[in-house]
């Protein structure tokens, strides 16, 4: 797959996909043996009364930083192929 035309980027970008793919399968194979689909899981990590206030807290706050580094890293992404 080519998402960017440094070939560096590239593979970086290819193995992060790999990877993720990796990680899903797996996640999907031990919800598969807990007897839990994917949508089970989310809605269960997505409700604030399945963990203490300050967990859930720092969850929320986790999410946060890690919505706004994806952001930036689409945002320089996004600049560098408008530039291509």
């Amino acid at each position: 797959m080519n998402l960017h035309p440094d070939p560096e980027i590239n593979v970086m970008f290819n193995k992060m996909y790999q990877m993720r793919d990796e990680i899903l399968t797996k996640l999907a194979t031990i919800y598969e043996s807990a007897g839990l689909t994917t949508a089970q899981v989310k809605n269960y990590l997505d409700n604030p009364n399945n963990f203490p206030p300050e967990t859930w807290q720092r969850i929320q706050s986790e999410r946060d930083i890690l919505e706004k580094k994806v952001s930036e890293v689409l945002k320089i992404y996004g600049k560098k192929k408008k530039k291509d």
